[in-house]
């Protein structure tokens, strides 16, 4: 295990002891405290030596177009082994439909669905293997904390992330007009001020998130980490969410403030755990670790004056 991942599980261990008793346990789903174990330790072939060889082989397939379709077919002998890691249930309950290699996706996944079933009940789940990245890490769980959403589901290793799809659809697949609804109206504006305070250039690409069967949209890619914005910047940003909304500026300023002040408390409560995580990614002492890492803290800082 190497540093910035044994300081990653520690801040998710803590995260689980100090929410505890606050929320449903089942909003915790970013990391169980053994899933990093489960998920290194496991055994899949028995001519295997290395407890970690199958995830070695993962490792070598995922974020490369080269993959031979052998490769990915044989992934469902070790698929089910990773669906009990992330969906903590035994192998007997998983079935193995499909597996995919994803080229036309910048971080080249792969896909796998499967049926999960257990007590006479069954459901189809889809999960997704992509290269460790703890930026990726940083992003969700940040954005899961002051979204309010808190469905990202995941398990990770030095070398890959395992994660579960998340429930929604892409904009340019919704057959509705958008514009008509409050509530998508509203996650809009919310995204916008999270895209701001997190540094994130994502959103200037509709694929880059989805929008659930409530209308909450949910990044999907924190691969586009732009940095600090500036006001002129902000202020463009803001008039083309009102454009293609349909709302006045006025009716926009409005719903900003009102999620502002929402992630003002949702900072202030977890003002700790967010420094905690930051910590955790900086130890990669790259960069754009450092740089991403600081540009928050300082957003964060300035909203907790400013709340005051």
């Amino acid at each position: 295990m190497t540093e910035i991942t044994d300081a990653l599980l520690d801040y998710f261990k803590d995260r689980l002891e100090l929410c505890k008793g606050i929320v449903p346990f089942s909003a915790f789903n970013n990391l169980r405290q053994s899933s990093f174990e489960s998920l290194a330790q496991r055994r899949i072939y028995d001519e295997f030596d290395e407890p970690k060889a199958y995830l070695i082989c993962l490792e070598n397939m995922v974020g490369f177009k080269d993959v031979r379709e052998k490769e990915i077919s044989n992934l469902k002998t070790c698929a089910k082994d990773i669906a009990c890691a992330l969906y903590r249930c035994t192998t007997d309950a998983v079935r193995i439909k499909n597996t995919y290699l994803m080229t036309n996706a910048s971080s080249q996944p792969i896909k796998i669905e499967c049926s999960i079933g257990e007590n006479g009940v069954h459901l189809d789940k889809t999960l997704y293997i992509k290269q460790f990245d703890p930026l990726r890490i940083l992003g969700i769980e940040i954005y899961n904390i002051l979204s309010g959403i808190e469905q990202y589901h995941f398990v990770f290793n030095d070398g890959i992330i395992v994660e579960d799809a998340l429930e929604g659809k892409h904009e340019f697949d919704i057959n509705e007009d958008l514009q008509q609804n409050q509530a998508y109206a509203r996650n809009r504006v919310q995204a916008d001020l999270l895209s701001f305070f997190m540094g994130l250039d994502d959103l200037a690409k509709k694929d880059n998130y989805l929008v659930s069967s409530d209308k909450k949209i949910k990044f999907i890619d924190f691969d586009v980490w732009r940095g600090k914005y500036q006001a002129e910047e902000i202020e463009h940003i803001k008039n083309i969410t009102c454009r293609e909304l349909g709302i006045f500026r006025e009716v926009y300023n409005v719903m900003f403030a009102e999620e502002k002040q929402k992630v003002q408390y949702r900072v202030k409560e977890n003002k700790d755990a967010i420094i905690k995580i930051i910590t955790a990614v900086q130890l990669n002492k790259d960069t754009e670790s450092m740089e991403i890492g600081d540009n928050i803290l300082s957003n964060m800082e300035d909203m907790l004056v400013k709340c005051q």
